[in-house]
This record gives C-alpha cells, sequence and structure tokens, in this order.
C-alpha cells in the first residue's frame, strides 16, 4: 500500500515489488509524527476552540498534496493532480479561513 514512484537514487528495494521505490510509507510516518510534535506543542500553550483541529486539517493537508507527487498508486485526475491532491486544496483553504476566523475571535 502506499507505495511510491520507481528511483533508483533515493528508493528502497522492495522484493514484493521488485522494484526499487521511494519509501512514502517511512516518509508519511515521519512527516505525522512531526505533525504530532508541532500540534502537542501548540497544545502547550494558549489556544483556542478548534485551532488545534484545523491545525492539524492545514499541516496534513499540507503535507499529502506534496506527497502525492511522489506515490506510485495514484492516478492523474485533472490538471495532472491526483484526486487525494485536489482534496488536499479544498482542506488547506478551509482549514486556513478557519484558522484566521478562529485567530480573530476574542478570547
Amino acid at each position: 500500500c502506499c507505495f511510491g514512484k520507481e528511483n533508483l537514487q533515493f528508493g528502497l528495494y522492495f522484493p514484493v515489488f521488485g522494484a526499487t521505490l521511494i519509501p512514502t510509507q517511512l516518509y508519511s510516518s515521519l512527516a505525522l509524527l512531526g505533525i504530532f510534535i508541532i500540534l502537542r506543542i501548540r497544545q502547550g500553550g494558549n489556544y483556542r476552540r478548534g485551532e488545534i483541529f484545523y491545525l492539524y486539517l492545514f499541516l496534513y493537508s499540507l503535507w499529502r498534496f506534496f506527497i502525492e507527487f511522489f506515490r506510485g498508486d495514484s492516478k492523474i485526475f485533472i490538471y495532472q493532480l491526483t484526486v487525494f491532491q485536489i482534496i488536499s486544496i479544498i482542506l488547506f483553504i478551509l482549514s486556513l479561513v478557519m484558522l484566521i476566523r478562529i485567530r480573530r475571535r476574542p478570547i
């Protein structure tokens, strides 16, 4: 699942596919760990209701948009983007708007 495109320079050998693929699973795991750390740090300070949730959507959609360029299991949908990249763009905009609205609310 979730394997990357074939790449001899930056890939790892996957015996099940018999090819050297970009290890997008590992990159995603590290990115999610990083997102978790950022959210925990933010949660330790003053935050407003809903801010942590929308911050997660913001960071994850940003990550997912970029990792899709390296994945080999997603098909191109429209404008050279995958379905998940389109969804990521929508989530990114939604979460950005909500974060701005939350920050403008009085405490």
